[in-house]
């Protein structure tokens, strides 16, 4: 059997985790970097406690990929590709 096979009900499932999120991703490209950096330690605090939940992973990777596109820095983007990496 081949391992690069994909449940289709899994597939589905996320989708639908990632849709649940297109509010969270709207609200993440207007608040300031500030904001933004302090979503990040929120979001800590709660993969901490739920490490594993495909919510928590879907907001995880919606929040890092605007951390990188928002980024001065070299660093940050290195950061928030790794952590995107890391939930993958």
């Amino acid at each position: 059997m081949s391992t690069n096979v994909v449940s289709l009900k899994a597939f589905r499932t996320l989708k639908e985790c990632q849709r649940l999120f297109d509010g969270y991703r709207t609200r993440l490209e207007k608040i300031d970097k500030t904001d933004l950096l302090m979503e990040v330690e929120r979001y800590r605090q709660e993969a901490a406690n739920y490490p594993d939940h495909l919510l928590t992973i879907v907001k995880g990777e919606i929040l890092m990929a605007a951390v990188r596109g928002r980024s001065l820095t070299g660093e940050l983007r290195e950061f928030a590709a790794s952590e995107e990496r890391r939930l993958k």
